[in-house]
């Protein structure tokens, strides 16, 4: 199985949309390919009735986009969201706080592998060189993730959106493994390899 957590789009439009389907359809040696959308995935977000068309023609090919859903293969339940805290104006953003917890708690009990774009607090997502209100070393996960991971406790978390952050742990929850399965670097080369794990 392939899972891709997000920013599969480097400017958002159809024609990189088109072009990352066709590299997961090529994976002909991988059964099941599922993917989240991040905030640079304007074309998901703009065009929702456009994916829920094309989700039919990814099916043949075994792949499948979650947006805030879950999906049982062989026995494994998995559940994606393509949304991140606030941060400028980017696709899928979210307020923190109440707003936070409302999408979080839609998260199923039953969740074995979690795919989200954003990390949870603390995990995997500090950030280095940025501007403004957020310094490097600054944690910019999800606390309210966090709380829901932490309750749930699924096998598996992985997700990306904080590039510096890649990389696996399970030092903060004995019962999940987290990745941060970021490609890219902070300057967008592709320098990380994928990560592999069995479950």
């Amino acid at each position: 199985m392939l899972i891709h957590a997000g920013n599969i789009t480097a400017d958002g439009s159809f024609p990189n949309l088109k072009e990352f389907l066709t590299w997961l359809r090529d994976f002909k040696h991988i059964p099941h390919k599922l993917f989240v959308g991040g905030n640079h995935d304007r074309i998901l977000e703009a065009e929702a009735s456009y994916m829920a068309t094309l989700r039919n023609l990814l099916a043949r090919y075994n792949i499948w986009y979650l947006h805030h859903e879950s999906i049982g293969i062989d026995g494994v339940n998995f559940y994606g969201s393509s949304y991140s805290p606030e941060f400028m104006n980017w696709p899928f953003m979210y307020r923190r706080g109440e707003p936070a917890q409302a999408l979080w708690d839609m998260i199923p009990q039953n969740t074995d592998v979690l795919i989200t774009h954003t990390p949870p607090f603390g995990i995997l997502d500090e950030v280095i060189g940025r501007g403004g209100s957020v310094r490097t070393g600054d944690n910019v996960g999800c606390k309210d993730l966090l709380d829901r991971v932490n309750l749930l406790n699924p096998m598996l978390h992985v997700f990306g959106h904080i590039h510096n952050g890649y990389g696996c742990t399970s030092e903060i929850n004995v019962k999940t493994s987290f990745i941060n399965a970021a490609l890219l670097n902070e300057q967008y080369r592709p320098v990380n390899k994928p990560i592999l794990v069995e479950i």
